[in-house]
């Protein structure tokens, strides 16, 4: 820039900066023309006194650097910052292209007339694999657009004759702004893959505890409302006379399906079942089975179980209710053998009984139909977990449903680097 005196040379930096913001929200407004850019452009050169090209320098360096543009979605943004180098810069026309497939890079959007268009592909290609300035032609200007130190778009400039120098200046001010974009699309991108991890989580957590609710507090509920049946239908003085201890087990365990709703309420999860060892709560829960129910019931868990995780030890509970329940209800199983195995590899649930049995290629279809949360219900508690549910079973019996889990490691160190942080690579702006 070269202004006569100290008043023009201020009236000159005034317009270049009011004109700069002026063409930012422009872009931002999406009323970005070239006749405004250039009008703007000749005012500030009338300011100073000055050429118009030293004009235009000076209003692409600022408008580049606009904070403006950054609050734009990042395509919209990269649009823009390409649109006002186009415009000002002394070029014909400029591109910005991404990683595209293995043969090259691909277009992400131009302005002008971005010049033959196998040169300047060949030229940003080179530009993103080498991470340097690229000359196709000798009328054409590659540059990296770094993010976080690697390439990850290459600004293609369709250079003016002689005006290389200028070209390269403004083209590393548009390079150094769209690599903030990159960057910013790049998080923008990680958060939206988080959050759908969360909204993942949070449906599996809802869906788990519709599974809760079915295999524990209504089954209870079913159980307690059958036993009253039985208590209003006898009759005589002899059933009066045994009706208060039934009735007082009938309390206790109102008592317990009290709590575990309450627990439900405030965890979504039974915090018992979670805290206490898997094996303990199994055997209590097939002994209290196998009293009311009069149905021989016994429970193998050899080997060490304290890997599970809290999720997996209440998926077993419920999936080892649910398996006792239907034997019972569907089957009129009189004998159910319950196996607990794990290994390096995970953990194995059998339940075996000797009751009716059933036809599975078409009771669990009819019952996912139906709605029915019993056998659909424990299959999706296990693909939940990444496992896998079994069920052999035939018209006469036996019946034998086995869950598997893996074995559970953290979500972190499976994931590897580019689990927490940066993302592993930058996400380029589509195409």
């Amino acid at each position: 820039m070269a202004a006569s005196t100290a008043s023009e040379t201020t009236a000159f930096l005034a317009v270049v900066r009011s004109g700069a913001d002026a063409l930012c929200r422009l872009a931002v407004a999406g009323r970005w023309t070239d006749e405004a850019a250039e009008g703007l452009a000749a005012a500030a050169a009338a300011a100073g006194r000055v050429e118009l090209e030293t004009a235009r320098a000076e209003l692409c360096s600022r408008a580049l650097s606009g904070a403006r543009l950054q609050t734009l979605p990042p395509q919209l943004a990269a649009e823009a910052l390409v649109r006002i180098l186009a415009a000002l810069a002394p070029a014909r026309g400029v591109s910005l292209w991404v990683p595209g497939d293995p043969s090259g890079a691909a277009q992400a959007c131009s302005a002008g007339d971005p010049g033959e268009a196998g040169r300047v592909r060949a030229a940003a290609t080179a530009a993103l694999a080498e991470a340097r300035s690229a000359d196709a032609s000798g009328n054409l200007l590659a540059l990296p657009v770094l993010s976080w130190e690697r390439p990850a778009a290459a600004l293609v400039i369709h250079v003016l004759k002689g005006r290389r120098a200028l070209a390269t200046e403004l083209g590393g001010d548009a390079a150094g702004a769209l690599s903030v974009v990159l960057e910013r699309e790049a998080l923008l991108a990680r958060g939206r893959e988080r959050e759908g991890v969360l909204v993942e989580a949070s449906e599996r957590r809802l869906a788990r505890l519709a599974f809760d609710i079915h295999d524990g507090p209504l089954q209870t509920v079913a159980a307690l409302g059958l036993e009253l049946g039985l208590l209003g239908s006898e009759p005589g003085r002899t059933a009066r006379r045994d009706r208060a201890p039934r009735i007082g087990q009938l309390h206790e365990r109102v008592a317990a399906l009290e709590t575990e709703l309450r627990e439900l309420t405030h965890t979504l999860e039974p915090t018992t079942i979670a805290r206490r060892p898997l094996a303990a709560t199994l055997e209590r829960q097939i002994a209290s089975f196998a009293a009311q129910h009069g149905v021989a019931a016994r429970l193998d868990a050899p080997g060490d179980l304290t890997g599970l995780s809290p999720s997996q030890r209440i998926a077993l509970v419920r999936i080892v209710h649910e398996a006792l329940t239907n034997a019972r209800d569907h089957g009129g199983a009189s004998e159910i053998h319950v196996e607990l195995r794990a290994d390096r590899r995970g953990v194995r649930a059998c339940v075996t009984d000797n009751g009716c049995g059933f036809d599975v290629g078409r009771t669990l279809p009819a019952a996912a139909r139906k709605g029915r949360l019993g056998l659909v219900g424990m299959s999706e508690r296990v693909r939940l977990l990444g496992g896998r549910l079994d069920v052999e079973s035939r018209t006469g019996g036996p019946t034998t449903i086995t869950a598997s889990l893996p074995r559970w490691s953290p979500i972190a160190a499976a994931a590897g680097d580019g689990a927490a942080g940066l993302p592993a690579r930058p996400v380029p702006l589509q195409t």
